[in-house]
Order: C-alpha cells, then sequence, then structure tokens
C-alpha cells in the first residue's frame, strides 16, 4: 500500500485537481472549519493512498515503568516546579538510582541502567558530580551529554561540538544506544528547546515534543524533563509550567516538586497528570545538607534528597499564593500607623511638614503616599494655593476626598487650570477658605483661621480664637507670607 499523509485532499487514491472546482471546494471548506488556506506542494502527477491498519493486529503491551505510577518507560515525564523547590536535585536521585539498580522513593523496585543528564544551568564540577555522590550514584553509568558532532563521510566525527536541543532526537536516540541509558533527564526545557522555537506556540512546540516522544518509544527509555512555573496563575495545575499547554498534552505524566507556603519544610511530589496509570499518593521529600569530598582535605557542601513518605499535600496546596504578610510588619503598615498617629484627633499638616517628619521617622514619601491613598485622607483647600490634609471622619465616606498618587503627580497644563483645579473642590471647601480668610482682617487675624503645621488643633480652623498651643505655617497675604 502507498505510505504518505493524505493531506492534498485525494481520496482512495485518486489526485484532486490542485485548480480545479474540486480543489476549491476543498479549499473552502478548509477556511470554514477554521484551517485556514493550505498550500500543498506536491510533484506533478504523484497520489496518495491512506496507510490504514486494523486495531485488531496491534498487539496489546502492559505499561512499563521507571518509578511505577509516575515515570513511565517509553514515554515524555515533565517535572514542573518554582525555583528552590530542589527538582534538579531529585532527578539527580532518580538517576543515582537507577545506576545502581536502588528501589525507587517509595520502595517499589527500580531499574537497573545508565543515566544520561543534560543540563545548563548547573555546573558540574561545583553542583552536579557533589550531588550525585551524595546521593550515592555509579558516577561511571551516569553521563553528561554536552552536545553534538558532526559525522564526517568516513566515519570519524567532527573535533567541534556543537549545542544540542531537544530537536536532536536522532542524536539523543544514539546516545542511548551507546550507553544503555533507561533514563534522560533534560534540564530544564527552556535550555533545550532550540534556536527559533517559540515556546508559547503549539505549532512550533509539538513537532519537537512529537520527535522527542518517538525518540522514547523507540528505545524504550524513560525522559524526565525540568520545567519552571509560570509567573501567573491559572486554573489548573497541569496549565501552571511554563511554556505552551502542548507541553503537558503531549506528556503522559507530569509532576509537581513544591512546598506548602503556609508550612515551607514541607515538601512533596504530586502528580497533576497520569495518563497511564492511577493517580499515585503524594511523596514527600526533604532537602538535606551533605557532604562530599574531592580529596580526604577538601570537603564540599551540597544538598541531597531524603523521602518522608506519602504525605496529604496536593497539588493546590503547593501552588497557593504565599502568605501575605501581615500588614503591620512591612513598611506600608508602619507608615500607616505613623500617618495615623500624625493626624490623629482632628489635626491637620501639610504635605511638606509631613513628608519632611515622616523621612525624619524613616518612611519614604512614595510609601507616606501610598498610607495616605489607604487611610483615605481628606484634603481640604485653605487660602491661595494652600492645602493641608487629615484622617477622614468616622462617619464620612472618605473615597471623594481620598487622592491618589497618579493624581496628585499630574499637574494642570496651564496656571488658569490650576488654579480652576484648586478651587473647583466643593461649597464646603470654598466657604471654609472664605471663613479662614475674613474680609478685613489684619494677618495675624487670618493667620488664627489658619493653617495648622504638623500639630495643630482642630479648633484653629473653626474658632476666630488663636490656638497658642498650636505649631502653625505662615498665611498666605497679599503682600507675601506672613510669618508668625
Amino acid at each position: 500500500m502507498a505510505a504518505g499523509g493524505a493531506r492534498d485532499g485525494t481520496r482512495g487514491g485518486s489526485s484532486v485537481p490542485p485548480d480545479g472546482p474540486a480543489a476549491e471546494a476543498l479549499r473552502k471548506a478548509r477556511e470554514a472549519a477554521g484551517g485556514g488556506p493550505e498550500v500543498v506542494a506536491r510533484p506533478v502527477g504523484v497520489t496518495y493512498g491512506p496507510v490504514l491498519r486494523p486495531l485488531a493486529d496491534v498487539l496489546p503491551e502492559a505499561v512499563r515503568w521507571l518509578w511505577p505510577g509516575r515515570v513511565p518507560l517509553g514515554a515524555l515525564t515533565f517535572l514542573d516546579g518554582r525555583p528552590a523547590q530542589g527538582k534538579s536535585t531529585v532527578a539527580l536521585d532518580l538517576a543515582a538510582r537507577v545506576t545502581t539498580g536502588a528501589a525507587m522513593p517509595d520502595g517499589t523496585p527500580g531499574l537497573s541502567g545508565a543515566a544520561l543528564y543534560l543540563s545548563r544551568e548547573d555546573d558540574p564540577a561545583t553542583t552536579l558530580r557533589p550531588r550525585a555522590e551524595a546521593a550515592g550514584a555509579d558516577l561511571a553509568r551516569l553521563y553528561l551529554l554536552d552536545g553534538r558532532r558532526k559525522v564526517r563521510p568516513d566515519g570519524e566525527p567532527d573535533a567541534a561540538t556543537e549545542p544540542i536541543s531537544m530537536a536532536d532526537a536522532d542524536v539523543l536516540a544514539d546516545a542511548v544506544r551507546q550507553t544503555g541509558a533507561v533514563l534522560v533527564v533534560i534540564d530544564p526545557v527552556q535550555s533545550y528547546l532550540g534556536t527559533g522555537v517559540d515556546a508559547h506556540r503549539a505549532e512550533e512546540v509539538r513537532p519537537v515534543l512529537d520527535g522527542l516522544g518517538m525518540m522514547a518509544r523507540e528505545t524504550g527509555c524513560a525522559v524526565l524533563i525540568l520545567r519552571h512555573l509560570r509567573k501567573s496563575s491559572a486554573d489548573a495545575a497541569i496549565d501552571r509550567g511554563w511554556g505552551s499547554m502542548d507541553f503537558g498534552a503531549a506528556a503522559r505524566s507530569v509532576l509537581l516538586a513544591g512546598a506548602d507556603p503556609q508550612e515551607p519544610s514541607r515538601r512533596a511530589i504530586v502528580a497533576v497528570k497520569h495518563s497511564l496509570a492511577a493517580e499515585p499518593d503524594a511523596i514527600g521529600y526533604a532537602l538535606v545538607p551533605s557532604v562530599v569530598y574531592a580529596d580526604p582535605r577538601t570537603p564540599i557542601d551540597t544538598v541531597r534528597v531524603t523521602w518522608t513518605g506519602a504525605c496529604d499535600l496536593t497539588a493546590a496546596a503547593i501552588l497557593a499564593p504565599e502568605p501575605t504578610p501581615d500588614r503591620e510588619d512591612t513598611a506600608a503598615g508602619r507608615a500607616d500607623d505613623w500617618l495615623r498617629a500624625a493626624l490623629a484627633g482632628g489635626r491637620k499638616a501639610t504635605w511638606d511638614a509631613l513628608t519632611r517628619d515622616a523621612r525624619s521617622a524613616g518612611h519614604r514619601e512614595i510609601t507616606l503616599r501610598r498610607a495616605r491613598k489607604a487611610l483615605g485622607c481628606r484634603r481640604d483647600y485653605v487660602g491661595r494655593g494652600e492645602c493641608v490634609w487629615s484622617l477622614p471622619a468616622a462617619d464620612d465616606d472618605p473615597a471623594p476626598h481620598a487622592i491618589d498618587d497618579e493624581q496628585t503627580s499630574k499637574s494642570p497644563s496651564s496656571p488658569t487650570a490650576a488654579r480652576a483645579a484648586r478651587f473647583a473642590h466643593s461649597a464646603e471647601n470654598e466657604q471654609t477658605s472664605e471663613a479662614m480668610s475674613p474680609k478685613g482682617c489684619d494677618p495675624k487675624t487670618r493667620f488664627a483661621h489658619g493653617v495648622s503645621h504638623g500639630v495643630a488643633g482642630p479648633d484653629a480652623q473653626t474658632s476666630g480664637t488663636p490656638d497658642p498651643t498650636a505649631k502653625v505655617l505662615p498665611f498666605w497675604a497679599p503682600d507675601g507670607w506672613e510669618p508668625v
């Protein structure tokens, strides 16, 4: 039977003429289906037919596992997680178990063979070898795949080493066969996706993953790919991994490594996709310090994994947002408290006075602005262009008086607009300004109605009698600033 794909619109071995009515109908059908117009390059006179195989001819096989329920052989597995959760250390622990034939972390029997490790994030000398030694690996069976080399026509490899990517499935297959590897670790996926491949476009990612999956099936090895999480949150755990959703779709198993945000010392490996088996229990682990020796006199500090058994940690718990510290313990919370105390008891102050005193108390102006907005402080204009800030009354809605940072940072485009903006507030503010600058009063009398500096009492605005305890700013008079 003829081999090949039937993407050119052939049916039953007959060719659809590329320019005939049938071809035009086919193009319109594709566009209506959302696939867009398709241009097919086909040699003239060549026809194609389907390749069929009855499912009855397929012999059933049991799934073979590297780690039962979690890491299948002949397929792709992703290990996702935030940085600093020990993904690489976990992968090296599994590789070490393969090289010695040790049991898997949950006690199930393991396989004995070699392991291939591809890493561009961790240094082999300072990180990978010390961790592998701490995990008890047989280092002679743990191989680093550093790149690829061109093979000359005479069969000899070139001296130059080129970078390798996941698209080099044939090179990976050769490496697996040469070493007898049953596990290939790619750490991390973004370092090996390949030049020019957009990780967020399914049509670019899928061919790379399909080729890698075919390599795994043909060689029978397990491929474990480490992946970071996206910064943005998503509804489903399987969608939290970096890049296109096709990463998770191509994998037969997706595992999540992480800690409980409420109790960071509790870590676990949780299955978020398990296409080939029932969902396994979460298994806990811890990262513990370890020491290996480059020579008898040179200790090297490293880390290894200890497994703590089945646990009840879930993917939702691991992916939950980290708890926000109490506002009182943050710079914003401390600025809130300071501003509330500075304006307590009905006191009013200019912004210059507040920022000066806040800096002396160790608060930044930007933090003070945020505290002002959070508390809903109100701004009242007094005199010509001068304003004071105060806390909102308990029974007032602070929203109309709350001025955000953008509003205060924008200046009107002209002096006329500035004056209009200063005085186009409420009738209450206009009456207050009028009351605080009574016609015919001398500057000191006007000042008695006037503006408080840092700790002026409420009577400074409501009474015509000067408050002897109040510290106040100079007040504007027609002939200039009038000092106190």
